[in-house]
């Protein structure tokens, strides 16, 4: 499993915008970020069921999703792109679904619009 760095902020700087412009984020070449941001939470058994992702859905209604329901999720959709014959270096895109105000604010009629 591989770990962010430590702090990338020089503990010199005086001022945010100094801190702002000293700022370098260092990733490794090789670095799993559903592996470092999901796994790496859901591990210990005390946090798999705490909250990781909250949300409101179209309806307005609260959702919610456990540590361990995100790394599922993640882990679906890794195999979902495997299944896509998408291969490490591959770009891709993600449209997520719009709520209504947002299909009207871009000019979709309802009905309109790509597949779920």
């Amino acid at each position: 499993m591989t770990h962010l760095p430590q702090r990338q902020i020089d503990p010199a700087v005086q001022s945010y915008r100094e801190a702002c412009e000293s700022f370098r984020w260092r990733v490794p070449a090789r670095f799993n970020t559903g592996i470092d941001v999901c796994d790496r939470h859901a591990a210990p058994p005390q946090r798999a069921r705490q909250t990781a992702l909250s949300r409101e859905n179209h309806a307005g209604r609260r959702l919610r999703y456990t540590c361990d329901e995100l790394k599922e999720r993640s882990h679906r959709f890794a195999q979902v792109l495997a299944g896509a014959a998408l291969r490490p270096g591959d770009r891709f895109a993600v449209r997520l679904a719009l709520r209504e105000r947002e299909r009207a604010r871009e000019g979709v009629h309802p009905g309109e619009g790509s597949a779920p």
